[in-house]
């Protein structure tokens, strides 16, 4: 069962940091395997009222998602904008009024760049400057729209370098390290809150809700304690129908090109990334052959377009005490088409398994989870932008 996990941080997050120079930066948010991991470790460690065979060993292991920097009150879920979203280059962001600009707000341009060869969003139609593409998390709230980074600021701990051998104090070493908290909009909300998904049954839902877990690095200096909340999750209601969605894309699609009729045409649109192949590297084929397998061989699946990127991942295994194999993660929006109705149930009930179930390998850790026709896709000009 898909369910809702909502971290609220208690001190600073540090993780997957990158090192440069003497100062070393912590990612913008908490991938979905480092949480998995910090269950575990809570669950081993003692530190846990549960114990890990009856989280892990007894019925279907837990699988987290991404925790993505949110506030309390978000609609549904955090989501990452599509490889087709874009950005004025001059004021770049949704929507809203600061002190010195206003932003001109995020559009998406797959079916645009679809229909055409060169995209009528190229040239932003506020200001006239060039477009460039955006990245990044977005999430509904009551009062409209949000963007990840609106809720972090960066939180630094400056330490002294010690000399190992006189063990004191060395001259002229400092060394930094910068973890991410959240903004306060009031003395009640404290903390930063990460928001995501995760696979959970209802023995597991209730096992680790409202506990204390440590996550990434630095916890012996005051980092790294969340607080967990698990929450039942309705994507239909959230995201809409699947049917509904394919409809609608499906009608925005055909207002711009002519397409065979006897087609069916949708969007797989990674919100985690995707790993097709733990060895060796990643090709379009591979991809194709994936979700093909995943949905049957019933509806002669076409590619129709893709727009993506990839790039190396590795990890640390925590229990083995040694680095994960690096392989390729892949990351984008895969335009299809199937000869189906859009109302054919078998077709829908293999895209809902595909949304359930995600598709390639290292599933386990939070990679591969997928969504059909992502409504950002419709969100086409500046009446519609968030």
């Amino acid at each position: 069962m898909i369910t809702k996990v909502i971290l609220e941080a208690r001190q600073p997050i540090l993780v997957g940091a990158t090192q440069a120079g003497n100062y070393r930066v912590g990612m913008e948010y908490i991938p979905g395997a480092t949480i998995r991991g910090a269950v575990a470790a809570a669950l081993l460690n003692g530190n846990h009222p549960s114990s890990y065979p009856q989280i892990f060993e007894q019925g279907t292991p837990p699988i987290f998602y991404d925790g993505i920097p949110s506030q309390p009150g978000t609609v549904g879920v955090p989501m990452p904008f599509p490889m087709t979203a874009v950005t004025c280059k001059r004021f770049p962001g949704r929507q809203r009024e600061s002190r010195d600009q206003s932003q001109h707000g995020v559009y998406d341009t797959l079916i645009s760049s679809f229909a055409h060869e060169e995209s009528p969003l190229s040239i932003c139609p506020t200001c006239g400057e060039p477009m460039q593409p955006h990245h990044g998390f977005y999430a509904k709230v009551r009062s409209g729209y949000s963007e990840h980074h609106e809720h972090l600021i960066p939180i630094s701990t400056t330490h002294v370098g010690i000399n190992r051998r006189r063990q004191v104090a060395e001259d002229s070493v400092l060394y930094t390290r910068v973890g991410q908290t959240a903004k306060n909009p009031s003395v009640e909300q404290r903390g930063a809150y990460f928001i995501g998904l995760a696979q959970l049954e209802d023995a597991q839902m209730q096992a680790l809700s409202g506990h204390d877990y440590w996550i990434g690095a630095n916890r012996s200096r005051g980092m790294g304690a969340v607080t967990m909340t698990v929450e039942p999750w309705d994507a239909d209601q959230i995201w809409g129908p699947l049917s509904n969605r394919i409809q609608h894309f499906n009608v925005a699609l055909r207002q711009q090109v002519q397409l065979p009729t006897d087609r069916v045409y949708f969007t797989l649109d990674t919100l985690t990334g995707l790993v097709i192949s733990r060895i060796g590297p990643t090709s379009m084929h591979d991809l194709y052959q994936t979700i093909a397998h995943s949905l049957g061989p019933t509806y002669d699946l076409k590619l129709e377009a893709h727009w993506s990127r990839y790039e190396i991942q590795g990890g640390w295994h925590a229990a083995a005490g040694l680095p994960r194999t690096n392989h390729p993660v892949v990351y984008g929006s895969f335009l299809l088409s199937a000869q189906a109705a859009a109302n054919d149930r078998t077709l829908l009930a293999a895209l809902g398994t595909v949304e359930m179930m995600g598709i390639g390998v290292e599933r386990e850790r939070g990679f591969g989870l997928i969504m059909c026709c992502d409504p950002f896709h419709l969100k086409q000009n500046m009446e519609e932008s968030i």
